[in-house]
């Protein structure tokens, strides 16, 4: 009995291509009939949404469109050439399943995450008179990852690999292939080039997602602890910034922005583990850059917000808004200008320098902060206890009369709580942290979408004034007035949700559960201070 065989082993190191094992010579005599060289530049979203539901999308020399499943190595379609690499889903036109993908991607940019470049050479080997006819048909081919660095590229070799495609093959002949191949140390292929490739350049040189250092030693010295955490911060910072820069996707400031706010919120919880003056001047610095970017976020959200603003209007009045997108367009570029500026200062260069130069330094055998020798799980526990119970006081006060500024300051204390929670979770019982975060990223979204309401009614009443000044027309102007009323029951829905969304993340079994894994041990003679949080 015969059958089709398509296999593919990797070659042991040091196996130059050509030197086959003598257990295979019964295939035949081989004969180079091709030598080629491919090259595909990936394509994806800075979060990798294509790679992380198994597609790929590439880029060849000729410019031509392929989407190609990762784990089964099979190109699914090869689209149209293009004029230029795609940027945005809109760009996929012709590709055969733009539509799945324009979902997947929604309003991210498609950035390079690397380069695959495959040397392939091929030989045929005639088999034997007392088999059957046809040819078997051998393919080396040598795998390359190019990642790019800068100006520089970073060349990482796969092992090479070999693939036999035999039309008729008997199982006796297959025996005898898998025996020799045995012999010679080569293995089965057991993922596709492009999943080993994935495998190898996880991390895209472009950018990624805040990414956060893992504290699960509770015993571990606090300003120990509080350094890991900041550097992982850091190096987050440091990933995003090009990409912040380049202004390629706006997510890559946003991932920016949480790591400067995550500093800054464990700075002013922990610092005192560090010199008093050490972390002042770091925490000034920090200030900066969050008034820097603050801006250029906002206008970035609103822009992006834009085109579901204008879905929102009736009638006549959509498609009215192009004088205001002019104007957000100039706020915006304006507000990166001025971040960019200050990225590519010597002054912010210098700043970083120091920070990093602080944080790799070896904390002190005696330091003169007396927080600094305390064990994290100690002081961790109590800095989230103290903000939710702050949370619920602050929380337990709004009213239907409080004013925006007071949802505002409940929106930040929710932020900082959720902050050290996600930065130390390491030291907690997942499964009830799970939980609580759940809630509390369920209240924060609640005054966060009101907050971005609160901005985006500034910004239009500003817009406004600036329209008139230009003598905008007239339906342009009734279309702000439209959205404005639009955010304002917006705001007015939010305010009606409030009270049930508070109430589900203060819940009893909630607050015990906090008790449980944050509360401090009680202090002999001294009681907790009638919180409220019984």
């Amino acid at each position: 009995m015969s059958a089709e065989l398509d296999v593919e082993w990797l070659l042991p190191a040091g196996v130059a291509a050509g030197v086959w094992p003598a257990g295979l010579l019964f295939m035949g005599d081989l004969r180079r009939v091709s030598e080629q060289t491919f090259c595909w530049r990936l394509l994806d979203t800075f979060d990798r949404r294509l790679l992380a539901t198994g597609w790929m999308l590439g880029v060849d020399a000729a410019a031509k469109l392929c989407l190609i499943e990762r784990n089964r190595g099979r190109f699914w379609h090869e689209g149209p050439f293009m004029a230029a690499e795609p940027r945005w889903a809109a760009d996929l036109a012709g590709l055969p399943g733009q539509a799945k993908l324009a979902a997947l991607i929604d309003i991210r940019a498609l950035l390079p995450q690397f380069s695959l470049k495959v040397q392939r050479k091929s030989w045929v080997s005639a088999t034997p008179a007392r088999e059957a006819s046809e040819e078997c048909q051998w393919l080396l081919e040598q795998w390359t990852v190019v990642r790019e660095l800068g100006s520089a590229a970073e060349e990482i070799p796969l092992p090479a690999r070999l693939r036999l495609h035999a039309p008729k093959a008997s199982r006796k002949r297959l025996r005898e292939l898998g025996e020799a191949l045995r012999e010679a140390r080569w293995k089965p292929a057991d993922l596709t080039p492009y999943a080993e490739a994935v495998a190898v350049s996880e991390t895209s040189p472009a950018g990624s997602p805040t990414t956060l250092a893992v504290i699960e030693d509770s015993a571990l010295r606090t300003d120990a602890a509080v350094k890991r955490v900041l550097r992982g911060l850091l190096d987050t910072q440091r990933r995003n910034e090009a990409g912040t820069l380049a202004e390629t996707d706006t997510e890559f400031l946003h991932d920016y922005r949480v790591a400067v706010r995550r500093t800054r919120a464990l700075l002013g919880q922990l610092g005192a583990a560090f010199p008093a003056r050490v972390t002042d001047r770091f925490r000034r610095h920090f200030a900066d850059l969050a008034d820097v970017t603050g801006p250029a976020r906002d206008w970035d959200v609103f822009l992006l917000a834009l085109p579901t603003l204008d879905a929102r209007l009736t009638g006549a009045m959509q498609g009215q808004l192009d004088p205001v997108r002019g104007l957000v367009v100039e706020r915006t570029r304006a507000a990166h200008a001025r971040l960019n500026a200050r990225l590519r200062s010597s002054g912010y260069r210098r700043f970083v320098e120091a920070w990093a130069a602080f944080l790799d330094k070896p904390v002190p055998r005696r330091p003169s902060a007396e927080l600094a020798v305390m064990p994290i799980g100690e002081q961790a526990g109590h800095r989230i206890w103290k903000l939710y119970r702050r949370l619920l006081r602050e929380g337990r006060a709004i009213t239907d009369q409080s004013p925006d500024d007071a949802l505002h300051a409940l929106r930040k204390t929710a932020k900082k709580l959720r902050y050290q929670m996600e930065l130390f979770q390491g030291l907690y019982d997942s499964e009830p942290l799970a939980v609580l975060l759940r809630h509390l990223k369920k209240l924060q979204n609640l005054l966060g979408e009101f907050q971005d309401a609160s901005v985006q009614i500034g910004h239009l009443r500003d817009l406004a004034d600036k329209l008139v000044g230009r003598g905008a027309p007239l339906d342009g102007l009734l279309a702000v007035g439209a959205l404005l009323a639009i955010l304002h029951d917006d705001q007015a829905r939010q305010r009606r949700h409030f009270a049930d969304v508070f109430a589900k993340f203060a819940s009893h079994g909630h607050r015990k559960q906090f008790r449980r894994l944050f509360r401090p041990p009680p202090v002999t003679g001294q009681e907790d201070g009638g919180n409220g949080v019984g």
